[in-house]
């Protein structure tokens, strides 16, 4: 499945790009998340023109406008400073953008959360993940959905799940063998212990794969 990865961390920094059909990776300086869907843009336009995937702003303006209505997937990660802006320009520029959070790495570095309200406002589409150990203490996946069930208890752990699972298959172009238990599908299934009484994941859930 052909799909752009994006790092969308810190509202001023480096902000990176990896195209997994090529490998080739691309880091700029920008002073919002937003702005990276014009690199994503140019980027995309040059690897069909045959150009550089550098330029100037100008340029990535005219590309951005040039490339709105993008089929590709792209995955947005860590969106800790994500503002409502920076969702209108994906959507103008995307037309499938998926929002990844990495809860327990973004308070590692940042001591701070996604505005997960914003993005459920905007039916974003979100994904979970755990980064990587250099900005995180565990890879524990039940301990990232309790953080988010901790922070955000608006948040059904239904909708949580579905993000986890679901949505990442999606993203992923999988969602009609993995992503969900429904007839037809293989995907693996996971025991989760120690929940509350209404199903919730607390501190002490841990989890067991059992197919």
């Amino acid at each position: 499945s052909e799909g752009v990865v994006a790092s969308v961390g810190i509202g001023h920094g480096q902000i990176g790009s990896s195209d997994y059909r090529s490998g080739r990776r691309v880091a700029t300086t920008f002073p919002s998340a937003g702005a990276i869907l014009e690199v994503l843009a140019i980027h995309h336009s040059s690897r069909a023109d045959g150009e550089s995937s550098h330029g100037d702003g100008g340029a990535q303006q005219q590309h951005s406008s040039q490339n709105a209505g993008n089929d590709q997937q792209v995955l947005l990660v860590h969106n800790v400073c994500l503002q409502q802006d920076d969702i209108d320009a994906a959507k103008a520029v995307m037309n499938n953008v998926y929002w990844a959070i990495c809860p327990l790495s973004n308070i590692f570095i940042h001591n701070s959360l996604p505005p997960v309200e914003l993005m459920r406002d905007n039916a974003l589409n979100i994904t979970v993940g755990t980064d990587s150990l250099s900005s995180n203490d565990d890879l524990d996946m039940v301990k990232e959905l309790y953080c988010i069930h901790d922070n955000f208890r608006d948040v059904p752990m239904n909708e949580i799940l579905t993000w986890a699972c679901l949505n990442g298959a999606r993203f992923l172009s999988k969602e009609a063998e993995l992503g969900s238990l429904t007839p037809g599908k293989h995907p693996g299934i996971v025991l989760v212990s120690n929940v509350d009484a209404a199903g919730c994941f607390t501190a002490e859930s841990r989890s067991e794969r059992i197919v």
